[in-house]
């Protein structure tokens, strides 16, 4: 351990050694720890909410390029976007959010348990709205108009059902 910090980067200054006796390790309590946790957590939430402002205007754009009967590259730019959106935001909520963000919450009271028991069944369920969706459309482009539309609805009232749900879910959990 007697190399240098100036020899290790390759600069000119060979004064500055660095030894196990002078490194003191930076004490973190257990209060700070776990404010730096919920800090942490918090910003991940924040990320997932704005990843829902997101996928509400690509959802716009979608049925505006319907409605309004853009070039169908513009549409299957839109529908793409769209997809690859949904498909970071159901992977951001199952591995880092539900994972990591909020506790294990079960209390061992019988109705909370079961409430978020039903939570966690109606996202799962628009998480497979969401990859049936996305294996769909995700590499085509829109046709025929009217299956589409229809399931484009079906979704969106999936997910608006599903961001509820999450809200609802994060505030049970002190988020």
């Amino acid at each position: 351990m007697g190399a240098t910090l100036a020899a290790r980067s390759g600069a000119g200054v060979a004064s500055s050694k660095v030894t196990p006796s002078k490194v003191t390790p930076s004490k973190v309590t257990p209060s700070q720890r776990s404010s730096q946790v919920s800090a942490v957590s918090e910003l991940l939430i924040d990320k997932w909410r704005l990843q829902r402002i997101e996928i509400r205007r690509l959802l716009l754009q979608v049925l505006s390029g319907e409605l309004l009967a853009f070039s169908a590259t513009e549409q299957t730019q839109a529908l793409q976007s769209l997809c690859s959106e949904l498909i970071d935001y159901v992977s951001h909520g199952h591995f880092e959010i539900y994972g990591r963000v909020l506790p294990r919450r079960l209390r061992g009271d019988a109705d909370f348990d079961a409430l978020l028991q039903h939570i966690f069944d109606s996202i799962g369920k628009s998480t497979d709205a969401v990859l049936d969706f996305n294996e769909r459309y995700q590499r085509s482009s829109i046709a025929p108009a009217t299956p589409f539309r229809q399931l484009l609805l079906r979704l969106s009232r999936s997910l608006l059902l599903r961001f509820a749900l999450e809200e609802q879910l994060l505030e049970l959990c002190g988020h």
